[in-house]
């Protein structure tokens, strides 16, 4: 572990949004101004960071929120609910036109796809896979044509793009990211593949994962230079090349306890940041130099005075929710079990 003790910051808490008991977030999005997340019972909540004003646009839904977007130029944000509606909300002086998109005609329909849906959403584009899940009495690892749709929400109407994968009826689905789908795919012989496909050229790519970083992977992202940033066996973080070649671009192994949550971001000077949060409440974010992982930021919320006592007494992550954390220039926003708290970057220099 190597620690910058050049960077002269401080951590302070900002502000933070309580939370319904057993109501945790599901999906949440941070830009320069905003933070706008969803929980599991659906409810969605906007947050302005300028003006330290939250606004509720829904209490509860007919499904889990799965997913949330900020589009900064436009002043838009979009939630996916369930596998059923995208929502767009418009902003403007603080006030929010309401546009909903059913992605089914009739309720009926709704049901028969249910079963099998599973939705992503990147920015207005919403990835519908129909799944084929396999059963107690199928040949194992069977390979088929899975069907898909992306939903496109526009302004005015809801534009559609359909087509199918080839893939293996097993597999965890990643990311939906710049058109791309990024999932583990596992074959006959226990073969597991990191797969992508790409919906713009309509071409999936397989790479089979070698031994040497075979483990429980659960964070995967496919960065802009096409390297993949992977959490592997809970408390090791790898850079590795697009080739998944041995030689690793960075391996750092996390002293203090099981990651729980891991985004990455590019900087104002489009440098990659990789933020982290761990078991045991601390926050690390640093960067790549030199082939390891340069911590610039570590502070354990129960440090952190203006956080409540009662939250810290009682455990910030005992229920085994998902948790998320998210990070730009000048905020860090991070979900607990009773909270989403905001804080504050100050001081945010290097030497």
């Amino acid at each position: 572990m190597q620690i910058n003790n050049n960077s002269q910051l401080q951590i302070t808490l900002y502000d933070y949004i309580d939370l319904r008991y057993s109501d945790p977030i599901n999906a949440i999005s941070l830009s320069k101004t905003k933070v706008f997340f969803g929980t599991m019972m659906g409810r969605l909540v906007y947050y302005n960071l300028n003006k330290k004003k939250m606004t509720i646009f829904s209490e509860l839904c007919n499904e889990p929120i799965m997913g949330t977007s900020i589009d900064e130029n436009n002043e838009n944000l979009y939630s996916l609910i369930g596998d059923e509606s995208v929502t767009s909300y418009e902003i403007n002086n603080d006030e929010n036109l309401r546009i909903k998109y059913k992605l089914y005609s009739n309720d009926e329909i709704h049901k028969d796809n249910c079963n099998s849906c599973f939705t992503m959403l990147n920015e207005n584009k919403i990835l519908m896979l129909y799944l084929n899940e396999p059963n107690s009495y199928d040949t194992p690892f069977q390979i088929y044509d899975c069907s898909y749709s992306i939903k496109i929400a526009n302004k005015n109407n809801l534009q559609n793009i359909e087509g199918k994968i080839t893939m293996s009826n097993y597999i965890v689905p990643f990311n939906f990211i710049d058109d791309k789908f990024i999932f583990i795919e596992q074959s006959e012989g226990k073969v597991r593949k990191l797969s992508i496909y790409d919906f713009k050229n309509n071409e999936k790519t397989e790479k089979e994962i070698n031994n040497y970083f075979v483990g429980h992977i659960s964070f995967l992202y496919l960065l802009n230079d096409r390297n993949f940033l992977i959490v592997n066996n809970y408390k090791q973080i790898d850079i590795i090349d697009e080739n998944l070649s041995a030689n690793k671009i960075m391996n750092y192994i996390n002293p203090t306890g099981e990651i729980i949550a891991l985004d990455y971001y590019y900087d104002d000077n489009n440098k990659l940041k990789i933020i982290f949060l761990d078991v045991n409440s601390n926050i690390y974010e640093g960067e790549l130099k030199e082939g390891k992982f340069n911590i610039l930021i570590h502070v354990n919320l129960n440090d952190i005075n203006n956080i409540d006592e009662d939250m810290k007494k009682k455990g910030l992550f005992d229920m085994d929710f998902p948790y998320y954390i998210k990070a730009n220039d000048n905020y860090i926003v991070v979900t607990c079990d009773y909270a989403c708290f905001i804080l504050k970057k100050l001081n945010y220099t290097y030497n």
